[in-house]
Formats: C-alpha cells, structure tokens, sequence
C-alpha cells in the first residue's frame, strides 16, 4: 500500500535512474485490489484488499504511462487467506501448522491463474511474475513423517507437479499475450531435485523468465558470505548458467539481487550502489545476462535512493546483446557490426521517443528472443540499445 499510495517518488527515483521495469504486488496473501474473481474462490482475500480498484489503477497507470515495463507479482501456495477458506486443498501436517494449499491442489491452480487473467485485463500487465511457486521449505521434514498428508490426489511427484502447474499457466497467460514469470529458491539451481519441488531445468524451460533468489545473506549464518558480494553471487551464477545451458529453450534468467543490509539478522554491510554494481557484474561474469531486479522487502524508499547511482548494469549491455543473438564474439556477424555500427546514423535516432520507452521495449524483445533474426531486426534492436546507452552516460 505504502508504494502504490507514493509511487510518484518511487518513479522519480526510476526515471531518473535508468530503471525500466518495476515489479508490484498483486497478491501476497491480501489482494492488492478487490478482484471479482476473488469472490469465486476466496472471499476472505477479497474482503481483505489493501488498496482500491481506482487507487491501484492510478498507480499502474502512471508507471506505463512513465515508458515503464509492468510486473504483477503473486504469491502462488503461501497463501493463508486462501488457505482458510479451503482448509480441504491444504497441506496436513504434524510438523507445522500454517495453512499452505499444497503445489497439488488444482484449486489452488485455478485461482492464482483466474487472478492473473483478470489483472491483465483490468490493468494491462507486461509481465505476470509468480512467487512461492513451490511447497513449502520444510516439505523434507514434512515428507519423513507418515501423518503427513500433502493432499497428492493424482500420485505426482512434486517438481513434477510444479512444472503441471506452470505448463497450465504459461498456456493460459500467453493467451493473453503476456509473460510469465516464476521465483526460484538460489538453491534449486543445483544439480538435484529439491524437496519443495523447484528444479531449475524443469522451470527454465516452460516459463518465460526465471528469477532466482541469491541474497547474499541466504548462504547460512557460520561463514560470512556477504561481504563480498561479488563473489558469492558469482559462484551461485556459474552453476546457474550451466543449468541453462542444460536446456535447448530456456527461459530468460532475470535475477533477484540484494538490495538491504546484511546480514539480515544483524545488519553491519550497507549495500549501497557500489554493492548493486558488483552483484549485476558478478551475474555477466559467469554468464547470466538477462538483467537483475533489486530486492528491498520493504521496498525502502531511502534504500532506493541510496542505491540508484548504480549505473554499470548499462555499460555492457551492447556486448550481452551481441552474445546473445551471435553466441560468438569472433563470428562474422558480430565483427561487421562491430566494424560498421559507428557509420550507423545514431544522432538523432528516436528524437521524439521515450528513452524508457525503447529500454522498456528492449526488455520486451530479450524476453521473446528467438534465434530466427533478420537483419533489420538486428540492426534495429542494436540501435536501441546504442541509443539507450548513450543516453544513460550523458
């Protein structure tokens, strides 16, 4: 509520530093407006809405309006409002009592999904993000005792749930001509299955985007792994880069970085621009390439503003893209336009455009991207991109 009722500071903090997407909340147990579909599955997160459909309206509106790239964000199964008015799709469990509806329950998936679709329709999201995609993070303990039922009706396993699920909702929302994102666990970038069911190849290769969760703080409490934070967001990255690598179509791997002081139990690092700066490095290094987003629970308006000189993440940004597209710094394809580009007529390109608009657009592009180029659309994704820079550094 606190960032929907100022987002006229939260946007001129974006505008004014490059930003070009935000991420909002649409659900995390409460709704962030009251949606009508709601009633049909839970009127307890329907009586519970935090802002207004005229409030949150404005708000999105004004951050499309700003050129902006548009996230909802919804917390899938950790979500007690539905939960306790469908005790019957919940995990029962002798070792916790919170009302989790379990990744098997197809209720849970109809909802989340109907709330996705109608946010499109009454706000005009870019992007549906999922988060909580999973079971919940004691499902181990959970599994190993025989009271324990997680309502598995069709006898699935549980990453292989988890993927049903997101093959579910990825059909339905692209039909809308929107993308879907979903939240990982750092950890299941691994080379096993997790016990809450995220398997990165599994995920990466039916969404859209994957956002992993690396916080720097998150790797255990006996060594200190947040100091430096390069390294220890680098080491994560080499792993994940591999599992994409795994994967013949994976999905663009957007990452959550940290964005508050650490440790989060007894802060003493301030993570300001210079931090933000080595984690979105760190990520390039080892081979992921797909942007970051900054992770303030908060969303700590003071924080933000403390971190908005981070600037880096634009610099190379020309060099990914070529990497991307070519796979190969040596191939022809990317010497002839490093050779040619600067003959390209750059000044004075997009002169009544939006800048955000174009980065914005960019994002857009990177997430679609297909190997299946044409020339005009090389060159024409080169020059926003040239453009976008150019414009970050004045």
């Amino acid at each position: 509520a606190n960032v929907i009722s100022n987002i006229d500071k939260y946007l001129e903090i974006a505008t004014s530093s490059g930003v070009n997407a935000i991420v909002v909340d649409l659900k995390d147990g409460a709704l962030a407006y009251p949606m009508e579909i709601a009633k049909e599955y839970s009127q307890t997160a329907y009586d519970t809405a935090i802002n207004s459909y005229d409030t949150y309206k404005n708000a999105i509106d004004k951050i499309k309006e700003a050129g902006i790239y548009v996230i909802g964000r919804i917390v899938v199964f950790n979500d007690s409002h539905y939960g306790k008015d469908h005790p019957e799709d919940c995990i029962s469990s002798p070792v916790s009592s919170r009302l989790w509806p379990s990744g098997y329950s197809r209720g849970a998936w109809e909802y989340n999904v109907a709330l996705a679709i109608q946010a499109i329709d009454d706000m005009g999201f870019n992007e549906i993000q999922f988060d909580y995609v999973r079971f919940p993070e004691d499902a181990y303990n959970m599994s190993q005792n025989s009271n324990t039922d997680f309502k598995n009706k069709y006898n699935e396993e549980k990453a292989e749930t988890i993927q049903n699920f997101l093959y579910y909702a990825t059909d339905q929302i692209h039909k809308k001509e929107v993308y879907l994102s979903v939240d990982v666990f750092g950890e299941c970038s691994g080379t096993y299955v997790t016990s809450y069911g995220q398997y990165w190849p599994a995920i990466s290769n039916i969404v859209d985007v994957i956002s992993s969760m690396p916080y720097t703080d998150h790797f255990g409490r006996t060594t200190d792994t947040w100091t430096n934070a390069y390294q220890t967001v680098y080491n994560w990255a080499k792993g994940a880069a591999e599992r994409q690598n795994e994967i013949p179509t994976p999905a663009v791997a957007r990452t959550w970085i940290t964005a508050y002081d650490t440790p989060y139990w007894n802060p003493t690092v301030t993570y300001g621009a210079e931090k933000i700066s080595d984690q979105a490095r760190a990520l390039v290094d080892a081979g992921l390439t797909g942007g970051f987003m900054t992770w303030n629970s908060a969303s700590n308006i003071n924080k933000y503003n403390q971190i908005k000189g981070s600037k880096w993440v634009y610099n190379d940004r020309i060099e990914w893209f070529l990497k991307d597209i070519f796979n190969d710094v040596n191939s022809n394809y990317y010497k002839w336009f490093d050779n040619n580009i600067e003959k390209l007529d750059l000044d004075g390109l997009f002169d009544d455009v939006d800048k955000r608009i174009i980065s914005s657009e960019l994002l857009n592009f990177e997430i679609h991207k297909t190997n299946k180029f044409t020339v005009n659309d090389i060159i024409k994704y080169y020059q926003y991109l040239r453009v976008v820079n150019k414009w970050i550094e004045k």
